[in-house]
């Protein structure tokens, strides 16, 4: 994993923190 994809990966983490847990259910499906 790159600086990039971390980089990227640490704003995924925040913005799924803001979800409620059924949107983050839905997110991991696909």
């Amino acid at each position: 994993m790159n600086d990039k994809q971390m980089e990227i990966g640490e704003e995924t983490r925040k913005s799924l923190a803001l979800l409620s847990k059924e949107e983050k259910e839905t997110f991991f499906r696909d």
